[in-house]
């Protein structure tokens, strides 16, 4: 199944049609963002973390345990991940980052008997350092008991529910559904979806991905000192600039990544106002400032398309950040994206307004 829906698909095609770029290189192209980037990246929080030179060991340390417990996992396979060397970028010097990891001696993933399915967003969130919580289990094999390999797939048609047979379902949907990879169920099925149960924690071990890597799971880095972030997100904050006592705007915040990131770069010293238009939002990038310290933000819910500047003066602000929303077209790896062409066009219309809000102040 394509990257995006038929309609879509042709949308993108026509528009790339105008460019001086052949239909071979959009081919490349929807390869390309099909694949996981071969570097993953992690901010140290400056204002946490003294030492950066200390925070590159934690890394070390971080990949390290995890290479090593992942290995013991898989010994009796004959096979091992090599522990990837990290390094400290020396530009921006809070990114740090490291090379995807793939096992020797085995040269495909091969599909198991038993299956688990999961969303689209929980499969980023895997080729990014996760393992499966129990909610984001949607469907497992009915004979899938703890500790049993499954072979784990995202459902692009969103249509699975909640507790159904896995293996059913593949079985029926098999062109709408990606391979993400294979890993350790933690629990029986059914203890998966009893209301009983506690519905937190992992439910998955990853194992390794469909193509042939492993990136350990961030959860058991200090959530503190650290932030896994791409490298484009973070030189938004360093190109912004940010000086100690300025006055900051920061016009579509969450989820708070490059907010917290502005307030590391001024030390806190000085004021960063943050706008977001969904209050759930908003409320997890409260929790995201006290985590990482970032006392420097004022977040409130607000459409930063139809925000009343008129209780500031104009050119109240030293820098103003619009990372307006997007198709996000450009995620990678992209596993499924439905959006539909009159969504993307909306897009240009809206990061129109938002700039035509902001630019006097």
């Amino acid at each position: 199944m394509s990257l995006f829906n038929e309609e879509t698909l042709m949308y993108l095609k026509k528009s790339f049609s105008k460019t001086d770029f052949s239909e071979d290189s959009f081919n490349k192209l929807l390869e390309w963002l099909s694949e996981s980037p071969k570097w993953s990246t992690i901010r140290v929080n400056k204002n946490l973390v003294g030492d950066l030179s200390k925070s590159l060991k934690d890394i070390e340390n971080f990949l390290q345990g995890s290479f090593e417990s992942i290995n013991k996992l898989i010994s009796a396979e004959n096979s091992r991940y090599l522990v990837p060397r990290c390094n400290q970028l020396t530009l921006i010097d809070e990114c740090i980052f490291y090379e995807s990891s793939k096992k020797i001696n085995e040269d495909k993933i091969r599909m198991l008997e038993k299956f688990a399915i999961i969303d689209v967003k929980c499969a980023q969130a895997i080729f990014r350092g996760a393992d499966i919580f129990i909610p984001g289990v949607i469907s497992l094999s009915l004979n899938a008991k703890a500790n049993d390999l499954v072979s784990i797939f995202a459902d692009l048609k969103g249509k699975c529910l909640r507790g159904s047979d896995a293996s059913e379902y593949f079985l029926k949907n098999k062109e709408y559904l990606k391979f993400i990879g294979n890993g350790w169920s933690l629990f029986d099925r059914d203890d998966f979806y009893k209301k009983e149960h506690i519905k937190n924690g992992i439910g998955i071990k990853i194992k390794e991905l469909s193509n042939g890597t492993y990136i350990p799971s961030f959860i058991n880095l200090n959530q503190k000192n650290y932030y896994p972030q791409n490298l484009p997100s973070m030189l938004c904050a360093r190109i912004l600039d940010p000086k100690p006592g300025q006055f900051i705007l920061d016009m579509c915040a969450a989820p708070g990544g490059k907010t917290t990131h502005i307030a590391e770069l001024i030390s806190n010293k000085g004021r960063i106002i943050a706008f977001d238009k969904i209050p759930s939002k908003i409320q997890k990038m409260k929790e995201l400032c006290v985590q990482f310290g970032a006392t420097s933000v004022e977040c409130y819910v607000q459409d930063a398309s139809k925000i009343d500047f008129n209780v500031y003066e104009p050119e109240s602000f030293d820098r103003v950040l619009v990372d307006s929303p997007c198709s996000a077209l450009g995620q990678r790896p992209l596993i499924f994206n439905k959006v539909d062409p009159n969504q993307l066009k909306s897009y240009i219309n809206y990061q129109k307004m938002i700039l035509e809000n902001v630019h006097s102040y």
